[in-house]
């Protein structure tokens, strides 16, 4: 029984979801079942009467009428066919547009560490392109439908003949079942076994031709190198492939002989029947016809069956989790509505916080406590792998605290409203990302539009000379994918580009996580000078591993091994000969002449 309900849950989830990306489907669909399944009979029984009409009476005008019924009614279901054929084709193509953004969004909204987990990629390769609305409606339910009518139809047929006839196809067919279904179980398993591949050679196809890898392949001449990987993941692919086929294959060639067998037994006896005169020659194409398409009816029924039982077990249950897995935790918990308090004091506070990542036992950062207040200037140093990003992410909620909690104005952040939450960060990450669209959308990332605040925060960037001297001004685009008359920033300009987006949103705290980590540290200087004279009175936060922020800061936090291990002002730190005094020192032919001791 809970088998039977956990199938009758999965199979009402999917009418729903397919309701939900089309209504229209389903009346589509039920003037298809009315036609599909009265067209074989209609086909059947019109020749039959020509048949009979021939070898008996030989009407000639009768012959005429009912041969002129027959073509009538082919060339019916021809333009049916061809004209109904155009309207599901728009159809479906829209609805694979519905359900290629319900993918995204489950994909956009997601929790960014679900997001870098690898086996829920694995889990979304398995169910992306599988649980479609247009599949389930076209393919499992009109099917099975149209299948059990004809069935029915063609077993009342059969009947009129030898009921032991139906006995002896469903002995064949029930083996048939014990076949398919241990096909369809390899079939499912193949999907698993193959999932990490498909990614892999997505992957790797998509680092060979594209466009940002061009330059690191062509001068570290990787191409011979990603081919081999390239090779490889596709051998191993195609052993799998090549595994699954044979295994497959054995089925097959047992299916083939069994209806081989059914066919001669059948045919046999109905043509003997016809001879001693039981049947009429009419009859006999119309029973022939009914064998042939029980057993075909029968084995789609029990094809549709089997499919349905292993899509709603297998892929559905599949789906379903990945949807529970997508649903962002802010959906049940950030509730809080912070923009009816009206808010001047913008103060974060970190208490007791400890994070890992799911499925491993050491904590990437430990009971870390540190109160920001409002207007702080906060560098948050250390080296590389210490818990500098990771701190960040708990801040901007990418990622959840394992242990404790952050706080908003003394409110637990994970109750907040997440848009109204992130509406208050403006961050410029260490691996920020430009979008192939013009200059002023990769600034205003869908906000409202204003020309003279996008001016103003190209200016403060110091992007303005640049966005001068291009024909196209703030229309030029990002990247030439889609546009031939499009640009290539360089690092600097790209990353002025980033900052001046973060000033554009305008948010009242303020996070640079590294951004500068590619530039040499005059360069890095002359950003972070630029930056902090744009920001005006905002609660900011530096990120970095390198001290060129430092001055501009009132307070210093260093990270190391996950922990929170000093903390006070750049006077202080230098005084206690810890780990920020010695960074510095070995910084310091860089800041010499910025920051001094």
């Amino acid at each position: 029984m809970k088998k039977l309900r956990f199938i009758f849950s999965n199979i009402l989830f999917t009418f729903r979801y397919s309701w939900k990306i089309s209504k229209l489907n389903f009346l589509l669909v039920a003037i298809n079942i009315a036609v599909s399944s009265m067209k074989p009979f209609i086909l059947l029984y019109i020749p039959k009467f020509i048949i009979d009409e021939l070898t008996s009476t030989r009407r000639w005008q009768v012959v005429l009428w009912q041969i002129a019924l027959y073509i009538g009614v082919l060339i019916f279901f021809f333009l049916f066919d061809m004209f109904w054929g155009r309207i599901l084709e728009r159809t479906k193509a829209g609805n694979n547009v519905k359900n290629h953004l319900l993918y995204a969004n489950h994909f956009l909204g997601m929790d960014y560490e679900k997001f870098e987990d690898s086996t829920v990629r694995d889990l979304q390769e398995r169910v992306v392109g599988n649980v479609q609305a247009n599949n389930f409606v076209w393919n499992d339910y009109y099917n099975l439908t149209v299948n059990l009518l004809q069935f029915a139809g063609y077993t009342y047929i059969i009947s009129t003949v030898h009921p032991l006839i139906i006995l002896f196809i469903l002995l064949i067919t029930a083996l048939n079942l014990i076949i398919g279904y241990r096909r369809e179980k390899i079939g499912y398993q193949y999907q698993v076994d193959t999932a990490q591949y498909g990614r892999k050679f997505n992957y790797l196809f998509d680092r060979m031709i594209n466009f940002e890898f061009g330059k690191e392949i062509r001068i570290n001449n990787v191409s011979q190198w990603l081919r081999k990987k390239f090779l490889k993941v596709l051998g191993d692919y195609t052993s799998v492939y090549n595994k699954n086929q044979n295994r497959h294959m054995k089925f097959n060639v047992l299916s083939a002989f069994i209806t081989f067998v059914q066919t001669i037994v059948l045919y046999g006896y109905c043509a003997y029947k016809t001879i001693v005169g039981d049947i009429t020659v009419g009859n006999f194409s119309v029973f022939l016809g009914a064998i042939h398409n029980f057993s075909d009816t029968l084995r789609g029924v029990i094809d549709q069956l089997e499919h349905l039982f292993v899509y709603v077990t297998r892929f559905v249950a599949d789906y379903k989790q990945y949807t529970e897995i997508a649903t962002p935790r802010h959906a049940e918990k950030g509730t809080v509505d912070i923009e009816t308090k009206n808010f001047k004091q913008h103060e974060i506070e970190f208490v007791n916080v400890s994070f890992q990542y799911p499925n491993t036992e050491n904590f990437v950062l430990k009971n870390v406590s540190i109160k920001i207040t409002q207007g702080e200037r906060l560098a948050i140093v250390g080296y590389n792998g210490a818990g500098k990003t990771t701190f960040i992410k708990l801040l901007c909620r990418l990622y959840e605290p394992t242990e404790g909690v952050i706080l908003y104005n003394g409110i637990d952040i994970s109750t907040i409203n997440y848009a109204q939450y992130t509406e208050r960060l403006s961050v410029v990450f260490q691996d920020y990302k430009l979008f192939a669209f013009s200059v002023w959308e990769n600034i205003t990332l869908g906000r409202k539009y204003s020309e003279a605040k996008i001016m103003e925060a190209i200016e403060k960037s110091g992007l303005e000379a640049k966005i001068k001297s291009l024909e196209k001004g703030t229309e030029t685009a990002i990247s030439r994918d889609f546009d031939a008359d499009g640009i290539e920033f360089s690092g600097g300009e790209s990353q002025k580009l980033a900052c001046a987006k973060a000033y554009y949103k305008d948010a009242p705290i303020v996070i640079l996580d590294e951004p500068t980590a590619a530039l040499d540290p005059v360069a890095e200087n002359e950003l972070y000078t630029r930056f902090n004279n744009i920001i005006g009175e905002k609660t900011t936060l530096y990120i970095s591993h390198r001290l060129a922020s430092v001055k501009f800061c009132d307070k210093v936090a260093v990270f190391a091994d996950g922990r929170l291990t000093e903390y006070g002002t750049h006077q202080d730190l230098m005084q206690r000969q810890g780990l920020y005094a010695d960074m510095y020192k070995k910084q310091a032919q860089f800041y010499m002449e910025e920051v001094p001791v």
